[in-house]
């Protein structure tokens, strides 16, 4: 392959993600909206239309995986890298839209609202599955570099997260603090995980 078919050849492989993530949000749209107007209830609809969303997303990702034009000039390594990346982004934005979704049927109002069991055992199994397929791709894909980089990021996220939790529950018990946050320190100990990584891996 020439190096003026790449540009188009990149351009077609654009379009048809753009026609393709149109496509799905549409009929997912229909289905929601047909679901709707029958009375189905509002956890179903949100399933449905979560599921049309999944399936664009794969779509996109086996066709993206397919391009002869990328393929092509990527290692088996480079493959298996990008593939890891392309796996957890799908699940992060199904999971969101997920629990977004079905937030919002449940309440009517606010798309942050408590969700289903249905919903949230659904979008757990997908969290494990889709996460560990694409830790295995990951691990299967990183030079030495990276893996150096990666084993001291994830030691700083975990004494960013094993420091301060003992602290803060000392204190929250003498009433110094307010009760402990679970979710704020997985939040600081992932931002710390990600500066250290981005640090080693591209200074």
């Amino acid at each position: 392959m020439t190096d003026t078919e790449k540009p188009k050849s990149t351009a077609r492989l654009g379009l048809e993600i753009a026609g393709i993530t149109i496509v799905g949000v549409f009929l997912a749209g229909v289905i929601a909206g047909y679901l709707d107007a029958q009375g189905t209830a509002a956890q179903t609809r949100s399933i449905a239309a979560l599921a049309m969303i999944g399936a664009t997303l794969a779509v996109i990702v086996i066709r993206s995986w397919r391009f002869k034009a990328v393929a092509t000039k990527l290692t088996e390594r480079q493959r298996n890298y990008w593939l890891s990346f392309a796996i957890a982004v799908m699940v992060g934005v199904v999971l969101g839209l997920g629990i977004q979704f079905d937030a919002f049927g449940q309440t009517g109002a606010d798309p942050f609202g408590p969700i289903s069991p249905l919903t949230g055992y659904s979008l757990s199994a997908l969290w494990v599955i889709g996460m560990g397929g694409s830790l295995i791709f990951y691990h299967r894909g990183v030079d030495d570099h990276e893996e150096r980089a990666w084993l001291w990021a994830g030691l700083a996220g975990w004494y960013a997260f094993i420091l301060p939790t003992p602290l803060w529950l000392v204190l929250a018990r003498a009433d110094v603090v307010p009760q402990v946050n679970i979710v704020f320190l997985l939040i600081f100990s992932m931002l710390v995980n990600a500066i250290v990584w981005l640090w080693l891996k591209f200074r």
